[in-house]
């Protein structure tokens, strides 16, 4: 299960205390207070300043009961040649009908006909 909140104030306190019975979490830049909360469940090995003050792209993971800083990779540059426009196109091609053909289609359903 992934679970990405910007702010722990959006979950219940239930859910919320559920969150240091999981067996990872990745912690990105936070706020004051849920730096507090994240904190208790990191062993000492990371600190408040440590979770409030992580750059672009560094985190903090913690994997069973070991606590690790991480840096994800900086984002890929798209490339001058591309296959958008190619992906586009055989999309249209294999999946796209006129809404009249489509709605032919699902009456057809509704009325027991193929």
């Amino acid at each position: 299960m992934t679970l990405a909140q910007q702010y722990m104030c959006q979950l219940s306190t239930r859910q919320a205390n559920a969150l240091s019975a999981v067996g990872s979490t990745i912690i990105f830049r936070v706020e004051g207070r849920d730096a507090e909360q994240f904190q208790k469940g990191l062993k000492g090995k990371a600190s408040v300043e440590d979770l409030i003050s992580l750059g672009v792209g560094q985190a903090i993971a913690r994997v069973g009961n070991h606590v690790v800083p991480v840096m994800t990779n900086p984002p890929q540059l798209i490339p001058e040649h591309h296959h958008r426009d190619e992906i586009i196109a055989r999309s249209h091609r294999l999946y796209c009908r006129p809404i009249e053909e489509v709605i032919r289609a699902v009456r057809g359903r509704n009325q027991g006909v193929e």
